[in-house]
């Protein structure tokens, strides 16, 4: 199944670039560096999702947000360093 995403035009671009000078279709391209994303960072995944249980089991939905909103722009500001290559 597929389904259309929209994505930024500069990514589109580059995405369909590479794309082409591997002889793959963009969506493959796309698909494969998921896998790798979720392959690379699945411990850390893992580990976001037990702290976010523990928070559930606590009960403590507040903590719940606050966890989700400050583990969200800390990942964010990382993931930009690492795209920046700093």
């Amino acid at each position: 199944m597929t389904s259309a995403m929209r994505i930024p035009a500069d990514v589109h671009s580059e995405v369909s670039r590479l794309a082409a000078v591997q002889s793959v279709k963009p969506g493959d391209l796309l698909a494969k560096a998921w896998a790798e994303f979720l392959e690379r960072h699945r411990n850390e995944m893992a580990a976001d999702l037990e702290q976010m249980a523990e928070i559930i089991r606590n009960g403590a939905t507040e903590d719940l947000a606050e966890y989700v909103s400050r583990n969200a722009a800390e990942r964010g500001a990382q993931a930009a360093k690492r795209a920046r290559g700093v």
